[in-house]
């Protein structure tokens, strides 16, 4: 190629497809892991009330009388996740 033809050589198109490729799979990787991340806090918030209403209804029974727990287990579930529970004491 001469020096005064204008455009790129096929080294600097090849480098340059390079970095635009791993630059992508960086930016795929990380889009990943926000959607995994993301996931997981769904889970959580849909434990939480679910965990929330449970122990409000053993606050409820509680007297410093007597002793109101019986052992005691369940299970319920949201969306794909099922979620089990224990109380003992």
């Amino acid at each position: 190629m001469r020096r005064d033809q204008k455009g790129l050589t096929l080294v600097e198109v090849l480098v340059s497809i390079l970095i635009l490729a791993a630059g992508s799979v960086y930016l795929l990787q990380a889009l990943a892991k926000s959607a995994e991340v993301q996931r997981k806090m769904e889970d959580q918030n849909s434990f939480y009330p679910f965990m929330a209403s449970k122990l409000a209804e053993i606050e409820m029974r509680v007297s410093p009388e007597k002793n109101p727990f019986k052992p005691a287990k369940g299970s319920f579930s949201d969306k794909a996740q099922r979620y089990e529970w224990n109380v003992s004491t």
